[in-house]
């Protein structure tokens, strides 16, 4: 009899042990919005969105400063993903922030993505095709003058 209440509480307690984990995944699976290649249709739009009210987001190109004077999306903030710094630099960013990340074709800013989720950062965009599918869409691009 003393066995059977131990197991039917064991079993209670696993239950109540398993409904909590699931909860706070689900918790954790909602406020993270790391979002993976996406067009540049959505990209602009969440550019229009997020960068609306200033200070939430950040418009991140990981691109070298040669790529970037040769024409950038305006409001965009440089940081070389060839840097040795680069990873250090990224763990320094506010995780609260919603960021926009973007490069040549879409590799580094892909990489970036990943690295910020795994920094946990909560709200990234990650523009598919980069650069080069921006400008096939004839989207605006701001170039330095030296």
């Amino acid at each position: 009899m003393f066995k059977n209440k131990v197991r039917v509480v064991s079993l209670c307690l696993l239950v109540a042990a398993l409904t909590v984990c699931t909860e706070s995944q689900t918790e954790s699976q909602t406020k993270s919005q790391i979002n993976l290649a996406v067009d540049v249709a959505t990209f602009d739009q969440a550019i229009k969105k997020e960068m609306a009210v200033e200070g939430q987001a950040v418009l991140l190109d990981v691109r070298t400063p040669e790529e970037f004077k040769q024409g950038h999306i305006a409001g965009a903030e440089l940081m070389n993903f060839h840097d040795p710094k680069f990873q250090a630099r990224l763990g320094k960013l506010a995780k609260d922030k919603t960021y926009l990340v973007y490069c040549r074709s879409g590799g580094r800013s892909g990489k970036t993505a990943k690295m910020m989720k795994e920094l946990g950062f909560v709200r990234v965009y990650d523009l598919a095709g980069g650069m080069i599918d921006w400008n096939k869409k004839s989207m605006p691009v701001k170039k330095n003058q030296e």
